[in-house]
C-alpha cells in the first residue's frame, strides 16, 4: 500500500502536471489510433511515430526540467535569438507542406520551429514583464516588439493560427501580470487589422469566414471541413464509436489525427472523452498555477510559469473551439494530443522549464544550508 507521503506526492504540483501532461499524450494515441486509416500508406506508422515522438517528448521533459532555471534566465536572449533566426530562415531554408512554409528537413525529420521554439518565447516575454526597474510604459511596448518579432515570420509562412496563439499569450500575459488594460487598446486594434489584412491577401482565409457563418454555403468547399467536424462529433454520443469504429475520422474528417485531433476523438471517446480532456486541461492548468503561486520564486520564475499554462490552456481552447465549429476553421495542434513531434516536443520543452522554474527556491534553500553546515 501507498504510505500517506507517497499519495500527497502524486497531488504536488509538478507531479500532477507532468501526470497530466502524460494523460493528454497517451489520449492522443487513441486518437491516432482511431484515425491513422485516413493515411492508406503504411496506416500504422502514423502510430508508431507518435509513440516515440510522446516517449521522446517526456524524455524532454525532464531534461528541461533537470536544467537550473538560472541558466534560462542567463541565457535568455541568446535562445530567444536562436527562436527568432529560425523563423527568419524559413523563407530560404523551409520547405512548403500544405501551402505552409513551415518545416525544416533535418535527416528524415522535418521541424517546425514555431512550435518547438515556443518556450524562448515565453521566457524572454517574462523577463521583460518583470522588469520592475522599468516604466510600465517601457515594458508594454518592449513586449510588443518582442512579440512582433515572432508573430510577423509566422504569418508570413503563412500560419495565422500559431500566430495568433504568440499575439494572444502576450496579451493574456501582460494583462494577467497586473498590466493596464487601457495599453491593450492600440495592440487589439492592430491586430484586428492585421487580421483582416491576412484575409484580404488570403482568399481562402475569407471563404472559411464565409463557410464558419453559414456552412451550408458551400458544403463541398470551404463548408467541408466545418460539416465534417458536425458529423464526426455527432456520431461519437456519450461513449463514443470506440477505437476502429471512428467511421467519419477515417474517411471524411481533413487531418482527423493533427488539426481535427479534439473531433476525432469525439467521435472515438464520444462526451466521456472530451470530458476527460477537459478535466486534464484543468489539473494541468491549476497545478501549474499552484506551482507558480510560492512568493518565495523569483518574479521572472513566476511570470514564465503563468506564461507557459496561458499559452498551452489558450491553444486548447482556439483548438477546441474550432473542432466545435465555435472559431472559423483554421489549423492549430492540440497540445499534448495532435500528431507532430515538432507539437509534442515543443509543449513538453515548455513544461519542462516550468517545473524547473518552480524548483528553483528549493535548489537555493539546499544551497543555503550546505553554506550553513
Amino acid at each position: 500500500m501507498r504510505s500517506s507521503d507517497d499519495r500527497r506526492n502524486l497531488w504536488e504540483p509538478s507531479s500532477a502536471a507532468g501526470g497530466a501532461a502524460f494523460v493528454l499524450g497517451v489520449t492522443g494515441l487513441l486518437t491516432i489510433a482511431s484515425s491513422r486509416y485516413a493515411v492508406v500508406e503504411q496506416p500504422d506508422s502514423l502510430l508508431i511515430k507518435q509513440l516515440l515522438f510522446l516517449v521522446a517528448g517526456i524524455a524532454l521533459m525532464f531534461a528541461a526540467a533537470a536544467v537550473p532555471f538560472r541558466f534560462y534566465r542567463k541565457n535568455a536572449l541568446l535562445l530567444g535569438g536562436a527562436g527568432v533566426c529560425s523563423l527568419l530562415l524559413l523563407p530560404l531554408l523551409g520547405v512548403s507542406i500544405h501551402g505552409m512554409r513551415g518545416w525544416i528537413l533535418c535527416g528524415g525529420l522535418s521541424l517546425q520551429p514555431s512550435e518547438l521554439m515556443k518556450a524562448p518565447f515565453v521566457l524572454v516575454l517574462a523577463l521583460i514583464m518583470t522588469r520592475s526597474e522599468r516604466s510600465e510604459c517601457w515594458r508594454f511596448w518592449v513586449g510588443v516588439l518582442w512579440t512582433l518579432v515572432w508573430v510577423v515570420p509566422v504569418a508570413w509562412q503563412p500560419d495565422f493560427g500559431t500566430a495568433a496563439i504568440y499575439f494572444g499569450t502576450f496579451m493574456l500575459l501582460y494583462f494577467a501580470g497586473g498590466g493596464k488594460l487601457r495599453y491593450l487598446a492600440l495592440p487589439t486594434l492592430s491586430g484586428a487589422a492585421a487580421a483582416a489584412l491576412f484575409v484580404w491577401l488570403h482568399p481562402y482565409a475569407w471563404r472559411r469566414i464565409c463557410a464558419f457563418i453559414d456552412p451550408e454555403s458551400d458544403p463541398l468547399g470551404s463548408g467541408w471541413h466545418a460539416r465534417q467536424f458536425e458529423l464526426a462529433i455527432a456520431r461519437g454520443h456519450f461513449f463514443g464509436a470506440k477505437l476502429g469504429g471512428a467511421l467519419w475520422s477515417n474517411n471524411y474528417l481533413p487531418f482527423s489525427y493533427n488539426d481535427s485531433a479534439f473531433a476525432t476523438l469525439l467521435e472515438t471517446l464520444g462526451l466521456a472523452g472530451g470530458l476527460l480532456i477537459g478535466a486534464m486541461l484543468i489539473l494541468l492548468a491549476t497545478s501549474l498555477l499552484r506551482l507558480g503561486a510560492s512568493e518565495k520564486l523569483p518574479s521572472g520564475n513566476r511570470m514564465f510559469i503563468l506564461g507557459v499554462m496561458l499559452l498551452l490552456v489558450f491553444q486548447s481552447v482556439v483548438h477546441t473551439s474550432v473542432n466545435l465549429c465555435l472559431l472559423p476553421t483554421t489549423g492549430l495542434t492540440m497540445p499534448f494530443v495532435s500528431y507532430g513531434g515538432s507539437s509534442l516536443a515543443g509543449c513538453f520543452i515548455l513544461l519542462g522549464m516550468a517545473l524547473s522554474a518552480g524548483k528553483e527556491t528549493h535548489d537555493h534553500k539546499e544551497d543555503s544550508e550546505k553554506c550553513e553546515n
